[in-house]
């Protein structure tokens, strides 16, 4: 399978000084232009955490693509659990249900999640020291083969 992980694009949200309790909005426009610059071909099946921001950047990569899908909402892609054992046992389920060969799967979520999927593809298991270094643009792309 090709798997792209895709972060959302900038939101006010993200910006320094403002309210972070505001976490469902829309992408701005400098978020907009992060994901018009996105180019992913031949994609079988998207994936988008169920906030505004990551189904808004979900719903124009497929207008780019012009791919005739809709987007799916994996509530795995969710940047809020209880607890990250939860986070793990999600992202192995989620890997796992999408492990078909013959796949190009875009996951749109948040970085926190694909630092995850990351130590999982590489580690097998949640490195934090790994975790702790990555850093990841808003409008982040980047593709693996599992």
């Amino acid at each position: 399978m090709k798997l792209y992980l895709v972060r959302h694009g900038l939101t006010d949200a993200c910006l320094p000084g403002y309210d972070k309790s505001t976490k469902n909005i829309s992408l701005n426009e400098e978020g907009k232009r992060q994901i018009a610059a996105l180019s992913i071909p031949c994609i079988t099946r998207i994936l988008a955490s169920p906030t505004l921001r990551t189904q808004e950047t979900a719903h124009q990569i497929l207008v780019q693509s012009s791919v005739p899908l809709q987007v799916e909402t994996e509530i795995r892609l969710w940047n809020k659990v209880s607890h990250e054992d939860l986070y793990e046992k999600n992202i192995r389920s989620l890997l796992l249900d999408l492990s078909d060969l013959e796949s190009v799967v875009v996951l749109v979520t948040h970085g926190r999640i694909i630092k995850m999927i990351r130590s999982l593809l590489f580690y097998n298991r949640l490195n934090r020291d790994y975790m702790d270094q990555i850093e990841l643009e808003y409008g982040h792309l980047e593709c693996h083969f599992i």
